[in-house]
């Protein structure tokens, strides 16, 4: 069993500050001067693309609502790298890397609540609750936290908070459940266990949190269905070679949630499960809201849902599935509505540890059914996560396995597409 750690809050100012230097460095070049401050508003894009180096496993890249800043999570790489929360600042048409909050565990998916003081790093055993504002003036930030599942490991790996900054869901991806937590009384209470709603049976590894689009509902991915459905076995297992291995595992689902009804009675708020593919892991919703982009890892494939049908039940409500490279797992759809990307991992396959692709489709074609794909934008190792920007002017992409972040002018997006 893994011995239980806990995120405290531990400074090491002389580390940090000759991390934040190296790292500073690398991306400017040893003889640059520092960078200078940002002007206020967007960060308006230097370069089409560029890379920040991390230091360790970079999971996701959440950007604040003025796009000033943007925060990382990162697990250590090796011995000599680190885990906790890199926070990032806009320099000059760049984000450098500023700060680091020190955690333990495995902090990957994050949210922050609307009114921008507050984020939530799913953090494997933990919840952890950051103080965005000291985080970003380098003092201790750790403002909370607590395991979401008493004395075991839930497998926390994502998060996301309603409109109204009053409620808190994480994907527990070990336990097969979505925890709610209710943030008024998690803030009043100090971020004790007592703020827990309860928890969504949801399907196995449940990973994505998405709101539709009048945040009625929230939709999330299952990889594979609770085995008391009984729902035949439609794939072949992930890493298995595929020209030998049988069918013997059953196709994920995305599962429709009642936010009102998870409020209160969490146990009995599913609506719908509808099939969604071989693993499917992330969703990206249109900005209309009315497609959800999901990436179907062992299909290899994104598949487009439309999301009254979702909503309402309808088992048929795939209406199209784009042929990616090999493991998709980050999706996102631009803020204009014209294209989708998806990061192909390859994570399972023979000669994984090269760099891999983002495969990029036109959103409206795929959308009518029509042949879609654009072209492929070459990345790092490991693609993991897709997120962008408020005004969805600047895209991020974190490389787990090249331990960096590329940054993408989305204007230019097209240009760099072969």
């Amino acid at each position: 069993m893994r011995r239980a750690r806990t995120p405290a809050q531990r400074r090491f100012p002389r580390a940090a500050a000759l991390l934040a230097l190296a790292v500073l460095l690398h991306s400017h070049g040893a003889n640059a001067a520092p960078p200078a401050a940002a002007a206020g508003g967007p960060c308006r894009p230097a370069a089409a693309s560029y890379r920040i180096a991390m230091p360790g496993h970079p999971f996701a890249v959440l950007p604040s609502a003025d796009e000033q800043h943007a925060f990382v999570s990162v697990q250590a790489s090796n011995p000599r790298t680190r885990t906790g929360i890199a926070v990032l600042a806009c320099r000059d048409g760049r984000f450098v890397p500023v700060q680091f909050v020190p955690l333990e565990s495995q902090p990957s998916g994050m949210a922050l609540t609307h009114d921008g003081k507050l984020l939530i790093a799913a953090d494997d055993e933990y919840v952890v609750f950051v103080d965005t504002a000291r985080a970003i003036a380098g003092r201790p930030a750790i403002a909370g936290y607590f395991r979401n599942l008493e004395d075991d490991d839930a497998g926390a790996v994502y998060a996301n908070v309603t409109p109204d900054d009053r409620f808190a869901f994480v994907s527990d991806e070990n336990n097969a459940t979505i925890t709610v937590i209710d943030l008024a009384k998690a803030r009043a209470n100090g971020f004790t266990r007592a703020s827990i709603v309860g928890a969504i049976p949801v399907g196995n590894a449940p990973i994505a949190l998405t709101f539709t689009a009048d945040a009625r509902f929230l939709l999330t991915t299952s990889q594979r269905p609770r085995r008391s459905e009984n729902v035949p076995p439609a794939c072949k297992p992930e890493g298995a070679d595929p020209a030998t291995a049988a069918v013997t595992v059953p196709p994920g689902q995305i599962v429709v949630i009642d936010v009102q009804k998870a409020q209160t009675d969490p146990a009995h708020a599913v609506t719908a499960r509808i099939p969604a593919g071989c693993s499917p892991v992330r969703m990206s919703l249109a900005p209309d809201g009315a497609t959800a982009w999901v990436t179907a890892r062992n299909s290899n494939a994104v598949l487009g849902f439309s999301v009254p049908k979702l909503v309402a039940g309808d088992a048929g409500a795939q209406i199209v599935s784009l042929p990616a490279g090999a493991a998709p797992v980050p999706v996102l759809a631009t803020a204009d509505g014209t294209m989708v990307l998806a990061g192909n991992s390859n994570r399972f396959g023979l000669g994984a540890k090269g760099d891999q692709t983002l495969s990029v489709f036109d959103a409206r074609e795929a959308a009518n059914g029509r042949s879609a794909a654009l072209g492929q934008l070459a990345v790092g190792r490991f693609p993991r996560e897709l997120t962008r920007t408020a005004s969805g002017s600047l895209i991020f992409l974190s490389n787990w396995d090249s331990d960096d972040v590329m940054v993408f002018d989305a204007a230019r997006l097209r240009q760099l597409v072969h």
